[in-house]
C-alpha cells in the first residue's frame, strides 16, 4: 500500500519523468531547491519501479528517503536497471517479451539514457549511488546488461568510488 510523504519531503519539489500512461517510469526524486548551493544527493538505483509517484511513495522510495534523511541529503532521486512498472515481480516482463516487444527495447535505451542524463547532470552534487536492485537481478539476462551499461556509465563518469552496493 503506497504510504503518504512524510515531513521529510513535504519541504521538497517532486520530479518524474515517465512514459504516457503508467507502466513506464524512468525517474522519481525529490530536491529541496531552497539549498541550491549546497545539494547533496542519494541516488538509489533498483532492478525496476513499483507504486511510487509524485504523490505517494512505496515501500523502496520509502526506505530511499530515510537513507537520504540519515546522510543528510537535500534530495534522492530514484532510477532503475529497467522502467517498467510492477508491483509484483511475476508482471515484468519475460526475456521473450523483451525480446519481440519494440517499446519495451525503445523504453530500455530511454531508460539507460535518462540514467547517464541525471548522473552526468547531477555529478558534483551526488553524495552516493546506492546499488539496491538485491537477487531479482539474476532473474531477467536484460537486468545484467543493463547493469553492465549502466555501470560503464558510472565509470565513465569517475563516480564509482561513490557506489554502494546492498543485497546480493
Amino acid at each position: 500500500m503506497p504510504r503518504k510523504k512524510q515531513q521529510y519531503l513535504s519541504n521538497l519539489e517532486c520530479f518524474i519523468y515517465r512514459c504516457k500512461g503508467n507502466d513506464i517510469r524512468y525517474v522519481l526524486g525529490y530536491r529541496d531547491n531552497t539549498q541550491i548551493k549546497q545539494q547533496r544527493y542519494l541516488i538509489c538505483i533498483g532492478i525496476n519501479p513499483s507504486t511510487a509517484d509524485n504523490t505517494s511513495l512505496d515501500k523502496t522510495t520509502c526506505q530511499v528517503e530515510n537513507m537520504a534523511q540519515r546522510y543528510n541529503c537535500t534530495g534522492w532521486i530514484m532510477l532503475n536497471l529497467f522502467p517498467q512498472r510492477a508491483t509484483d515481480f511475476k508482471e515484468v516482463k519475460s526475456e521473450t517479451d523483451f525480446n519481440v516487444d519494440k517499446k519495451l527495447r525503445k523504453a530500455y535505451c530511454q531508460n539507460l539514457h535518462h540514467i547517464e542524463s541525471i548522473l552526468s547532470n547531477y555529478m558534483a552534487h551526488i553524495l552516493y549511488i546506492w546499488c539496491a536492485w538485491g537477487g531479482q537481478i539474476k532473474e531477467r539476462n536484460y537486468f545484467w546488461k543493463s547493469f553492465d551499461e549502466t555501470y560503464q556509465i558510472i565509470n565513465k563518469l569517475n563516480l564509482n568510488n561513490r557506489c554502494y552496493c546492498s543485497g546480493e
